[in-house]
């Protein structure tokens, strides 16, 4: 992979995928392509709440929960609710 920008025209005759703009070298197209959607925001879906674009559904679902009051997740050990599955999942590494 080429470390600086005068090894990038030797990298590109030899196949991988260049970003000239950033100086970034991508050896693998997935790679390339995810950054270009994180670039472009291409797939992206949007909150029809306040307007935030997310990755995907997934994430959207996720979201969704700071606009509402409910705390679904319960942790098993101590009975304490979190909206979000990530903060349950904190909580859980620390609860005794």
């Amino acid at each position: 992979m080429p470390t600086t920008f005068a090894d990038i025209e030797p990298a590109h005759m030899m196949g991988q995928r260049i970003m000239f703009a950033l100086r970034v070298a991508f050896a693998d197209k997935y790679l390339l392509r995810a950054h270009e959607q994180t670039e472009t925001r291409e797939g992206y879906v949007t909150c029809s709440i306040c307007n935030k674009q997310l990755r995907d559904d997934a994430c959207l679902r996720e979201h969704m929960a700071t606009h509402s009051n409910r705390k679904d997740n319960l942790c098993n050990k101590c009975g304490k609710h979190y909206k979000h599955i990530s903060s349950l999942c904190r909580h859980q590494k620390r609860c005794n």
